[in-house]
């Protein structure tokens, strides 16, 4: 069984555009999985990394999957599940990359398409933070918070 967490998010260019800029700025080389130019993947700290344009997420309780257009997943088949227990700190450092260097200010990361585990936002008073725990993010105290919301069962 594989392991699979994503992040949601919003950005203004075109996923060519946005491609390029992941790839400087995460230092990544996403490409094209079998010739689709609109589902990019690379290997990331060895896992399964993929970028594409978010249409065929319906909104489901808390996840507001149709308010975001882009979406970045880690995905760890069973063969290297050893990796998976760094796949939600990678994703929440990814996160904040995106916020620190492109100003994505707002997005969502979900575990197994089902858990909601962090939305991220920003305001002048609280700064880049985690609704879900209403505090600033800092690290590795929000690695941790987000990694125990993945795998606990409630």
């Amino acid at each position: 069984m594989s392991t699979n967490v994503s992040l949601f998010f919003n950005y203004p260019n075109s996923l060519l555009k946005l491609k390029e800029e992941l790839n400087e700025v995460l230092g990544v080389s996403f490409a094209p999985y079998e010739g689709a130019e609109d589902d990019l993947y690379c290997r990331f700290l060895g896992m399964e990394f993929s970028l594409q344009e978010n249409d065929g997420y319906t909104n489901d309780r808390e996840l507001n999957f149709e308010d975001y257009r882009y979406s970045l997943d880690l995905k760890i088949p069973s063969p290297d599940n050893d990796l998976a227990c760094l796949s939600v700190q990678t994703l929440s450092s990814v996160a904040y990359v995106l916020y620190a260097r492109m100003s994505v200010c707002k997005s969502m990361m979900v575990y197994d398409m089902q858990k909601l585990i962090a939305r991220y936002n920003y305001n002048s008073k609280t700064g880049f933070f985690d609704e879900l725990s209403e505090k600033q993010i800092e690290f590795p105290e929000h690695a941790v918070q987000v990694s125990q919301r993945a795998w606990n069962e409630t």
